[in-house]
């Protein structure tokens, strides 16, 4: 089962020792930070058996973690961003999700915290209302991003389906 912290979902795929043995596949998730310790790095260990986070202090650079990459908030991730207005409800949900959309004409895109693009609705006009079925989603932390005629990225805001 994935943990779940703060949004932060991860598959624990165990890790590889100094001696390229694989350990704890389910059990556990270790990943590197980048800040240097020494010779090694500091790393955080996710426990699939409680909600236990452990920080470790000096893993040596040959053993392997897994690597947890995050987007830049200038790259549209901030969630404050939201000119032109976007009314998201209910949010949380757990079947419907409405979109009213204002002083915005474009493209309406859905993707998940990895990233993945789910949907994609286009020619979104001011005053917009759109109503999607989320019974099948998965529940976590979803993005919705407008993308104006020009190509720019005019709004995102997130959602959770529960």
């Amino acid at each position: 089962m994935p943990a779940l912290i703060l949004g932060f979902s991860a598959k624990h795929g165990g890790d590889r020792d100094s001696y390229g043995i694989f350990y704890g596949l389910n059990l556990r998730s270790i990943f590197w930070t980048s800040t240097p310790n020494g010779p090694g790095a500091y790393q955080y260990t996710l426990w699939a058996e409680n909600d236990t986070i452990f920080r470790g202090g000096n893993a040596q650079k040959m053993t392997g973690f897994a690597c947890r990459c995050v987007k830049d908030a200038t790259t549209g991730f901030n969630e404050n961003f939201n000119e032109g207005g976007i009314n998201i409800f209910p949010n949380p949900t757990n079947s419907v999700i409405n979109f009213q959309v204002n002083e915005f004409s474009g493209q309406l895109i859905i993707f998940n915290s990895f990233g993945q693009q789910l949907k994609t609705i286009e020619g979104v006009k001011h005053g917009s209302s759109i109503q999607l079925e989320t019974f099948e989603w998965p529940s976590g932390i979803y993005f919705i991003r407008l993308i104006n005629k020009e190509g720019q990225n005019r709004i995102v805001q997130k959602f959770v389906v529960e």
